[in-house]
């Protein structure tokens, strides 16, 4: 009889390498990410529905014929207390949300309009989502829609969205639009969609750029029709008075006091703050219209990348834009790996977590073949000092991105 002699165990290392390979592991452990997240960043009790009040405010300031934008607000309509906050979205804002979160119960009822228009974002986007062969035999179809929806309303920017009560949701449902109109060649749901998260944000505007770029002319006018249907609309509403401090505020909005706001998230700014606003706009400007170069799948998200990484003010809540990006970019290449980083980096809520997010966005995005093989390095040298060989590796199931 031979003697058999038991293989030694891995060390600890190696079992997690091992286990780090393994693509039924890689989505528990995401999912356990999205939970810890989710709770361990829960945004401040006391801060709750803060936006959903600046917005009503606002509102009742437009409508008795006040400036909107300079007004200070009292403490019983700012939880944050006097002079805390100032109203700088467009008009359009107060108006969607003023007369919702103005009703009784108004918290509630603008919270379930947010979240419906989360959830329909997630249809949208989910409907031009490249299948994932990654997770072929890992989770059903309809677990991993389940999974996704979940991961969705988990994220931690949507999280802060729906808990301040910002209007965040309406720009990431217009910008779902946007993609998929880019990617269905729809220029009138391009446009339209780029106008409706205009018309309730000011720098979603910036988007347009790549399409003057790439000289995407219908989906440009699309966007100016839309964008002025909602300007006239308002106007019988709010006189054209809010529109005039509108336009001031934005010229003279302080955008290097906000930058230096402990909030701010803007990745660079934290770690160059004696660079002055006005470099990094001028550098978002040139960064995200040189976007327009790329095809429409990428296009999109390398502008959001761009976007977040230069712009000099980012607060949390517009991190949510990335579950546009991120999704655009499976399926044609398996950059799952380098997605999936990015998405847990950007539900941290630490400025520096956002710097390799962006850049790994912005990479799978304008140059994907760089992005592929330095996975696949790292993929090699993972398996290698875990003792697998490339071919095991792949008969296990184990993740590789060859």
């Amino acid at each position: 009889m031979a003697n058999d002699v038991a293989s030694p165990k891995p060390g600890f290392a190696i079992g997690v390498v091992r286990a780090l390979l393994n693509r039924r592991f890689q989505v528990v452990l995401l999912g356990w990410c999205v939970l810890l997240t989710a709770v361990l960043f829960f945004p401040d009790p006391a801060d709750l529905a803060v936006d959903t009040h600046l917005y009503v405010s606002a509102y009742h300031h437009m409508l008795a014929g006040h400036d909107a934008y300079t007004s200070l607000y009292s403490a019983s309509s700012n939880p944050a207390g006097p002079g805390a906050l100032l109203f700088r979205p467009p008009p359009v804002a107060a108006l969607v949300a003023g007369p919702i979160a103005s009703l009784p119960g108004g918290d509630w009822w603008w919270l379930t309009f947010n979240a419906v228009a989360l959830a329909a974002a997630f249809l949208v986007v989910r409907s031009i989502t490249p299948p994932m062969p990654i997770l072929d035999g890992v989770l059903s179809p309809r677990a991993l829609t389940v999974t996704a929806l979940v991961a969705w309303f988990l994220f931690q920017p949507n999280v802060q969205e729906l808990a301040y009560g910002n209007q965040q949701a309406l720009v990431l449902l217009g910008l779902a639009a946007t993609a998929w109109g880019l990617v269905r060649g729809r220029p009138a749901a391009t446009g339209t969609g780029l106008a409706l998260a205009t018309l309730v944000k000011a720098w979603p505007a910036l988007f347009l750029l790549p399409l003057l770029v790439g000289r995407r002319w219908r989906e440009t006018g699309w966007f100016m029709v839309a964008g002025a249907a909602g300007v006239v609309v308002s106007i019988p509403v709010v006189g054209i008075t809010p529109w005039v401090n509108f336009a001031h505020a934005l010229v003279s909005g302080g955008a290097g006091e906000m930058a230096a706001s402990g909030y701010n998230m803007a990745p660079l700014v934290a770690l160059l703050p004696g660079i002055p606003a006005g470099v990094w706009i001028a550098a978002a400007v040139v960064a995200v219209a040189a976007t327009g170069a790329l095809p429409p799948r990428r296009m999109l998200p390398a502008a959001i990348g761009a976007f977040l990484l230069l712009w000099p003010v980012v607060w949390m809540h517009y991190g949510g834009i990335t579950l546009v990006a991120l999704p655009m970019l499976l399926g044609e290449r398996p950059l799952t790996p380098t997605l999936s980083t990015a998405w847990v980096l950007f539900a941290v809520r630490v400025a520096v977590a956002w710097l390799p997010a962006t850049v790994l966005l912005l990479g799978a995005a304008a140059v994907p073949g760089q992005v592929l093989r330095a996975q696949a390095r790292l993929d090699r040298w993972l398996a290698r000092h875990a003792g697998i060989n490339k071919p095991t590796a792949e008969r296990a199931g184990l993740a590789g991105v060859g």
